[in-house]
């Protein structure tokens, strides 16, 4: 693992950390993230689970715990996100991934401010995490697919750019 020092300190929300990218992944109240560095995690007291990048087994095992979220509603849910990525089908591929960010950071925002309020309850909570993780999930395949496309239809600079574009981490 190579660490590379971006800057100085940085004033985390708890502590001064060093810009230095050595990626962990952290859980704080179900999230898994990845964080810079062990002290922007700590910073955020977050339980470090591994000293590199997350991947989707462990957003797909904190799926598997929820207890709030009935299958009935998981179905549902499904249901509704799979006719909305229908929709979307008819537009390119960066143009789906483009709203997909921008519907992504809404689910965000409304979680980030139900915080802040106190009427963040589990319920809400895990039909918030549910929603990220399918749109995440979509995101992720949009992206696969647009690296398998064969180079002769779209130019490595091109896809480059565009995955570059819709980076959300």
């Amino acid at each position: 693992m190579s660490l590379v020092l971006v800057g100085g300190f940085v004033k985390a929300e708890t502590m001064m950390c060093y810009e230095v990218y050595a990626p962990v992944c952290g859980v704080k109240s179900w999230i898994t993230k990845t964080y810079s560095n062990d002290c922007f995690a700590k910073a955020n007291w977050a339980t470090i689970l591994h000293m590199w990048a997350c991947t989707w087994l462990e957003k797909y095992n904190m799926i598997k715990k929820m207890k709030y979220i009935t299958w009935d509603t998981q179905k549902m849910v499904d249901k509704a996100i799979d006719t909305y990525f229908k929709k979307l089908s008819s537009k390119t591929i960066p143009e789906q991934l483009n709203i997909l960010q921008e519907k992504l950071q809404k689910i965000q925002q409304v979680k980030a401010k139900l915080q802040q309020a106190w009427k963040l309850n589990e319920v809400i909570w895990e039909l918030l995490f549910y929603l990220e993780f399918k749109f995440e999930e979509k995101i992720n395949n949009l992206k696969s697919s647009l690296w398998n496309t064969s180079s002769e239809t779209v130019s490595q600079d091109l896809l480059q750019s565009v995955l570059q574009e819709t980076s959300w981490e």
